[in-house]
């Protein structure tokens, strides 16, 4: 049956496990083999569960995942049918397809109408990512920062722009989110030459990572970041 838990805030991100390292071969296809591994499962997981979360562009999508869903039911009868199934489990699909089918229904009913349309959207995961950047406030254009930067480099000279025209006035007024592990994810080149701890604190998380971890902004990684440099009080 499906997953409920799932309806609803436009504040969710979708989760982001898919980053592609380039640094050596080997990693480049270890890492393709594990996003072919992590979709296929996915799609598969999907099928037997429902859970809505994985409708988000940064997953299988909208459009894709509600068509997984009817795909999955109706291999359920296909499966019947080449198994030379009695009464008995044509009545058991059908009745199980039936429950699912209102389940589906029943929350498309309750859920709030702009919501409705991610199960039929088209937004893949790099347009759904440059859309953080088209807003007007720093909080939601940050966000490009954290992900995979093959879905914005498109718009990578826009963020560059963007990240050095503010860059002092964030050093100064300190937001939430401007962390010692959200600028390790800046590029080094885009920080001020004159901004030598923000430098040491995107070397250090070089060294720290030795290109192979990702920051996640856990309060253990930026407490190793903050020992090498502090930073203002936030």
């Amino acid at each position: 049956m499906i997953h409920v838990s799932a309806a609803a805030s436009d504040k969710r991100k979708p989760l982001r496990f898919r980053k592609v390292p380039t640094a050596k071969h080997e990693d480049f296809c270890q890492a393709h083999l594990s996003v072919a591994t992590t979709n296929s499962a996915l799609t598969i997981s999907s099928q037997y569960t429902g859970v809505l979360q994985f409708r988000a562009p940064g997953e299988l999508g909208g459009i894709y995942f509600s068509v997984n869903m009817f795909l999955g039911l109706f291999a359920s009868f296909v499966g019947v049918f080449v198994g030379g199934g009695g009464r008995v489990e044509w009545t058991i699909v059908s009745g199980l397809s039936f429950c699912w089918c209102v389940s589906f229904a029943t929350i498309l009913g309750l859920m709030r109408k702009e919501y409705r349309k991610s199960f039929f959207s088209f937004q893949t995961g790099k347009q759904y990512t440059i859309s953080y950047f088209e807003s007007d406030d720093d909080v939601s254009k940050m966000e490009v920062v954290l992900d995979n930067k093959l879905l914005w480099w498109d718009i990578r000279e826009e963020v560059k722009e963007w990240v050095e025209a503010n860059w002092w006035k964030w050093r100064e007024s300190q937001p939430e989110w401007f962390t010692p592990a959200w600028m390790s994810k800046v590029p080094l080149d885009w920080i001020p030459v004159e901004d030598e701890e923000a430098k040491k604190i995107r070397v250090s998380f070089l060294a720290l990572g030795s290109g192979k971890r990702r920051v996640v902004g856990s309060s253990k990684k930026v407490a190793q970041l903050r020992a090498v440099v502090p930073v203002a009080a936030q």
